[in-house]
């Protein structure tokens, strides 16, 4: 499909969506899909099964709702939704972008951060997540309702190289190659 402001369903099966166009809705349904779209302003909610989706536009949505999904997503300010199953997200920004995308915890997802100015979202209670390629000085940051210092005090150092955050709710986010971090790595 090419243009804007399409709505596009998937059905119970699996289906192959590409899209290309600004302001545009997809929606997986059933089944396990294969999702791809360029464009901006895009709204996508993959399936209940297994799905991959690649995506290149600004100030996008994707939802990864049940299932074991793989998101790559190319651009800034995109907001990406992790769902319940084991997600694996590429998240960069685009050429010569500022970055600024959201991801919201869920499951227990790994997500490798490619751009700068990334927001990790402590999203409630339920998730055990991994960040690879987190980097305070890139201007990454991760949202919580929790008290920062507290969340920071609760945080330990495993392996000698990675450090395990445990927020209030039980929920955990490993951030991989990060040694400590303090109460400025986090804001509300």
């Amino acid at each position: 499909m090419v243009g804007n402001n399409n709505l596009l369903t998937g059905d119970v099966g699996n289906d192959t969506i590409w899209a290309s166009g600004n302001s545009s809705s997809i929606n997986g349904l059933g089944g396990s899909n294969l999702v791809g779209f360029i464009g901006d302003d895009v709204s996508v909610t993959d399936g209940t099964g297994n799905d991959t989706t690649w995506a290149i536009g600004n100030h996008d949505t994707v939802s990864a709702d049940g299932g074991n999904n793989t998101l790559g997503i190319i651009g800034d300010g995109n907001l990406i939704v992790l769902g319940s199953g084991s997600d694996t997200v590429y998240a960069s920004d685009a050429t010569g972008g500022s970055g600024g995308d959201s991801i919201s915890g869920g499951g227990t997802a790994t997500a490798y951060l490619g751009g700068t100015n990334a927001t990790f979202v402590d999203s409630g209670p339920g998730f055990a997540d991994t960040v690879i390629g987190f980097s305070k000085a890139a201007g990454d940051a991760i949202q919580t309702p929790d008290n920062p210092a507290t969340v920071a005090a609760n945080s330990t150092v495993v392996n000698g190289t990675d450090t395990l955050i445990t927020f209030g709710d039980g929920s955990t986010l490993l951030l991989k190659y990060v040694t400590g971090v303090d109460a400025s790595f986090f804001h509300s």
